[in-house]
């Protein structure tokens, strides 16, 4: 579900933004209902722009260079536990110990790229990103 911003279709459908954050439509719906994550009306359709969803991110808004990146789905701690073998409390310690975050009201994800370039610094770990970054568990 890769929504890459262009003049072509500058806004994100709600399916698009709940597999960015890793949540469910109706969650992102509410959030839009009641203020969290700003929102434009076309029609019946909610539409969001990249811009008003890195807004609801807590981590620093992607500068111009870094803008594709960002939109990438970001994954969740167990997502990093599965691709990498580890417990989710391991990943938890790497988060303690400044792995990077974007959290989304209470829900702490990792930016693929952010996690492979600290994971390369930290411990020498060369994670290979593919087309398919998505590292998805047995239970999703």
């Amino acid at each position: 579900m890769q929504h890459i911003l262009t003049q072509e279709q500058p806004y994100l459908t709600a399916q698009e933004v709940a597999g960015h954050f890793q949540l469910r439509p109706s969650t992102i719906r509410r959030w839009s209902s009641d203020g969290r994550i700003a929102s434009h009306r076309i029609g019946r359709q909610l539409r969001f722009t990249w811009d008003q969803v890195w807004a609801c991110e807590n981590g620093p808004f992607p500068r111009k260079q870094l803008r594709q990146r960002y939109s990438r789905p970001l994954w969740t701690k167990r997502d990093v536990a599965t691709l990498l073998s580890v417990s989710n409390r391991s990943v938890e310690r790497w988060i303690e110990r400044g792995l990077p975050t974007r959290n989304v009201y209470g829900a702490v994800r990792v930016n693929p790229y952010d996690a492979r370039d600290w994971l390369a610094n930290r411990f020498g770990i060369d994670l290979q990103l593919g087309t398919n970054e998505r590292a998805r568990s047995n239970g999703q």
